[in-house]
């Protein structure tokens, strides 16, 4: 008598075959991670492109106060040459960019009186640290509005004085006072 039974073979006769594996389930699974991938590097890409192009915020107000103490002294050796309301526009436009980049003041895209004046009552007071420019952004305002065929040089390099004046008032503001040296403080 035998013992293998005939309805089950033995284990040496069993052969196991692996399961075959579906690959398409994974490579389109694969192909959407990819894609969503690249959209979002494409998408991060462009947006960090944009805000690069955008401007930064002010940063401390030394560096614009040289800038537009230079940019008025190249007026200056042209003030002979220049008609009154190109001058008038440059210097406006010049003292407009310094205080809407060292001030963060909206001064390329208001009037004198929006700027340092109070027109509403329900507008806020105005900045103490624009009042020195004030003058000359007015005398800009009336010669290049009002009109003045009359201004010789010596009015062009009085408006010019006092627009230097008022730029080297608030760069002079805001420097900070120097150190003291060790051999200035006293010994205790």
């Amino acid at each position: 008598m035998s013992s293998v039974n005939p309805e089950f073979p033995e284990l040496r006769d069993i052969v196991i075959r692996p399961e075959p594996v579906d690959y398409v389930p994974w490579i389109v699974g694969g192909a959407l991670a990819a894609a969503v991938l690249l959209v979002l590097a494409v998408w991060l890409w462009r947006s960090l492109a944009r805000r690069m192009g955008r401007p930064r915020p002010p940063a401390l107000p030394g560096p614009f106060a040289g800038e537009a103490i230079a940019a008025i002294r190249r007026l200056e050796a042209e003030a002979d040459t220049l008609p009154v309301e190109e001058l008038t526009r440059e210097i406006d436009r010049t003292i407009s960019v310094y205080l809407h980049r060292a001030r963060g003041a909206l001064a390329l895209y208001r009037t004198t009186d929006e700027l340092v004046g109070r027109r509403r009552a329900s507008s806020p007071p105005p900045n103490p640290r624009l009042e020195g420019f004030e003058s000359v952004l007015r005398r800009c305002e009336a010669l290049r509005y009002g009109g003045s065929p009359g201004l010789d040089a010596q009015d062009k390099r009085a408006l010019i004085a006092a627009a230097l004046e008022a730029l080297d008032r608030e760069r002079a503001a805001a420097d900070p006072a120097p150190h003291p040296k060790a051999a200035d403080v006293p010994a205790r």
